[in-house]
């Protein structure tokens, strides 16, 4: 059972017990990512760890440098922000795939858009990926 509310989403666990989340990423009518509220202060650790690292000024590591479950950052395209990432292949042409593990949407970039250094390696020791997967119960994906 979920109910709506303010663009968040409760989900009920039986015995009465609730989780306020925020859904991330609709990868298809069964999978879906999301972030618990306790998430919300942990975000905001990230992202202030993150731009202390002032990531524009680091030089893009190099395509040979990087292998697939590599923890790295990455400029996501659509708002040009570092974000954490892990890299899930590397296709050998100046270009990765990346998963954003704070909000589970995938993307493929262009090695210039990675960053990979100490500082980001010790922000993911030190906070874990904040997307938490999540199916919906009893349903399952239709080949069309």
């Amino acid at each position: 059972q979920e109910k709506w509310t303010s663009g968040r989403t409760v989900f009920s666990l039986g015995d009465n017990k609730q989780i306020p989340c925020t859904v991330t990423e609709i990868v298809d009518s069964t999978l879906f990512y999301f972030q618990t509220a306790e998430n919300k202060a942990t975000m905001k650790k990230v992202d202030n760890a993150l731009h202390a690292l002032s990531l524009d000024a680091v030089s893009p590591v190099s395509e040979k440098d990087l292998k697939n479950g590599d923890f790295v950052a990455a400029r996501f395209s659509r708002d040009k922000a570092w974000y954490r990432a892990k890299v899930t292949k590397v296709l050998g042409n100046g270009e990765v795939h990346v998963t954003y593990t704070d909000y589970g949407n995938k993307e493929k970039l262009p090695v210039c858009e990675i960053r990979k250094n100490s500082g980001i390696a010790d922000c993911f020791k030190t906070y874990g990926a904040q997307a938490n997967e999540g199916h919906l119960a009893f349903m399952h994906q239709l080949d069309i």
